[in-house]
């Protein structure tokens, strides 16, 4: 079996830093995923559902798309297994983590017209927080409803940390990568968000020193 050092590991799973490491390391971690569970049998069934893909070919393949990036491994091959991309080809899938979120962007119906404005704005507002933060209190920075405000926690789920240590859970994104997505400028014009209102309505409401935000 593939080994895997106890940092690296936890790095994958807990900590969510743009984490760079070597094509061999990348390939080591996505053979070692192959033979364990909860993966095995998702990433197997949706290999199998390729034309002529091997294992071994299926390494090689998602080692280059994922350009030595462990947060897109983290995204992609658990997507995978969960029967995400059952109706995308091999060629289909995105290359890099920009890639990735671009693609999930677009997934979540974030380009879709009439622009969901309110999700758009709940996910910049989160962005601009920083720190992480309840349910509760993203819903009042955004300035939207709590159930919209989870609708997009459970869209972003696998971008999100989610810290059970309080009551009620705080939630925020991983790391910086993501941020920088958003703060493109394509996406930016795109989604039809003005970033230094976010802010300053950020700023506005953290005067007041609202509970659940740290």
């Amino acid at each position: 079996n593939a080994t895997f050092s106890s940092s690296q590991y936890f790095l994958m799973n807990h900590s969510g830093l743009l984490y760079q490491e070597s094509c061999q390391d990348v390939k080591q971690y996505i053979g070692l995923l192959l033979e364990n569970e909860p993966y095995q049998q998702g990433l197997s069934r949706w290999i199998q559902k390729q034309n002529h893909l091997t294992n071994a070919d299926f390494v090689e393949e998602i080692a280059t798309k994922s350009e030595n990036n462990f947060m897109y491994l983290r995204c992609v091959l658990p997507a995978l297994a969960d029967g995400f991309y059952d109706n995308k080809p091999l060629d289909e899938l995105p290359i890099g983590l920009q890639g990735y979120y671009e693609n999930h962007w677009q997934l979540m119906g974030m380009t879709t017209k009439p622009l969901p404005k309110n999700k758009i704005k709940i996910v910049y507002v989160m962005c601009a927080l920083r720190s992480a933060a309840s349910r509760g209190v993203i819903a009042k920075y955004s300035k939207q409803n709590e159930l919209t405000v989870q609708e997009v926690l459970n869209d972003w789920a696998q971008f999100l940390q989610k810290q059970e240590n309080y009551q009620p859970p705080r939630y925020r994104f991983y790391h910086e990568s993501f941020r920088d997505f958003l703060h493109r400028q394509d996406v930016v014009q795109a989604a039809g968000i003005n970033l230094p209102d976010i802010s300053a309505e950020v700023a506005d409401i953290m005067t007041e020193g609202l509970p659940g935000y740290e």
